[in-house]
């Protein structure tokens, strides 16, 4: 590694370098960069004199200004993470460790290249000429070239442009509808707490309870925080089994896409179906497009996520002899546009999270399989092997013709 320092920065520097490698390495590429950044402050007019003027010549060059980088190249990292450590305290449920395949690919991927294209250091700085060839960090300085082209005014329109707009871009809707928020129904909350722990966003929370109930907590909406992904609706122990009744009364529920709507749409797409392997497909808006599924003896539902699915719905299909299989599809994990709905549906339906499936319903006539918007030849080609499958199991007993169909 080439050490090439300022000179009363000498000591520190090659202290830093024998622990990190390289530090602050002022080479041509540094003081290109240098040079260019007092440029563009100077364009803002905001300090009283030119700060380019510090690098007229080296003796103009003091080790102030490599004090001032040192402090810079500290302070600004540990604002960053103290701004982000703000922000993750904001979220629920945060997760902050990223997948290790993730982990794994991406260190292989930086290794590979590393030893394709190594970093190298350009000669010495030399302030008595101005750089003529460079090997910029085209990801970290692509603003500079664009700065020699077009000037300061261009350059600073550009970088303020893309900065506001990365910073507005969690606001926009992109064309989405934002759902209504989930509502509850004080008389059928009976405070177990479930919607609580599920909701992905924090958007409800328990409360003390005054009404004189009987209970003591009552579910409180949070309407900002609501994204409406109806996982609190599958939640409700009044909805896991849901009684019978017309309309299924919930404690908590969608005022756009009530669970009754959801049972009686599952009635719906599952009337005429025929064979001997009728199935109907759950899945969600944000994963795999389910119309081209639809045949004589296959129905879909899509709902906002696919932890709307409610496993009171499945074991009601099953019970109801609505379909021979249910298969469940959305979003995949850590893809889900409403961040949990996989995951708690695969615990839910695994018997390791209320509201748990019933050990009676035959978990073979269940299948679970996450394909995102792009993969709807692979889910087309689940369900055949799914159809399959249940063609070979035990033919179970069906109620008459008469009751077949009953909604309740």
């Amino acid at each position: 590694m080439v050490r090439l320092v300022h000179r009363g920065a000498a000591n520190l520097d090659g202290v830093q370098l024998r622990l990190t490698g390289y530090w602050l390495v002022w080479d041509e590429l540094a003081q290109y960069l240098a040079i260019g950044t007092a440029e563009w402050l100077d364009f803002l007019g905001i300090f009283g004199q030119s700060i380019a003027r510090n690098f007229l010549n080296p003796p103009a060059l003091t080790d102030r200004f490599f004090t001032l980088l040192i402090f810079i190249h500290i302070a600004v990292p540990l604002f960053l993470l103290f701004a982000m450590w703000i922000h993750i305290l904001r979220i629920n449920r945060a997760d902050t460790n990223p997948p290790r395949q993730l982990v794994i690919g991406s260190g292989i991927m930086l290794l590979v290249l590393s030893l394709i294209h190594p970093a190298q250091s350009h000669p010495p700085a030399d302030l008595g000429k101005a750089t003529a060839v460079l090997n910029p960090d085209w990801f970290y300085m692509a603003l500079y070239p664009l700065y020699d082209i077009k000037g300061p005014a261009v350059a600073w329109a550009t970088a303020i442009g893309l900065t506001l707009a990365l910073s507005v871009m969690p606001w926009m809707a992109f064309g989405r509808k934002r759902s209504a928020a989930a509502v509850v129904s004080p008389p059928n909350c009976n405070g177990c707490g479930n919607c609580a722990s599920d909701c992905p966003f924090g958007a409800v929370v328990l409360r003390p309870r005054q009404d004189g109930s009987g209970h003591r907590e009552i579910a409180v909406m949070q309407p900002d925080l609501c994204t409406g992904c109806g996982i609190c609706v599958a939640s409700c122990n009044k909805s896991n089994p849901f009684l019978r009744g017309d309309p299924h009364q919930t404690g908590i529920d969608l005022p756009d896409f009530a669970f009754d709507l959801v049972v009686k749409r599952a009635s719906a797409r599952t009337h005429g179906l025929v064979g001997d392997n009728r199935v109907l497909v759950l899945g969600c808006d944000h994963g795999a497009v389910l119309d081209h599924l639809k045949g004589p003896s296959v129905g879909v539902l899509s709902l906002h996520c696919t932890g709307m699915v409610a496993p009171s719905l499945i074991d009601y299909v099953l019970n109801k002899d609505l379909a021979d299989g249910v298969l469940v599809t959305g979003c995949r994990p850590g893809e889900c546009f409403h961040r949990l709905g996989p995951e708690w549906t695969e615990l839910r339906l695994a018997g390791e999270r209320v509201p748990k499936l019933r050990g009676a319903v035959p978990r073979q006539r269940v299948r679970l399989f996450w394909a995102a918007s792009t993969e709807t030849r692979a889910l087309a080609t689940e369900l055949a092997e799914f159809r399959v499958a249940l063609a070979e199991l035990p033919k179970p007993e069906r109620p008459p013709t008469t009751q077949r169909r009953t909604a309740g």
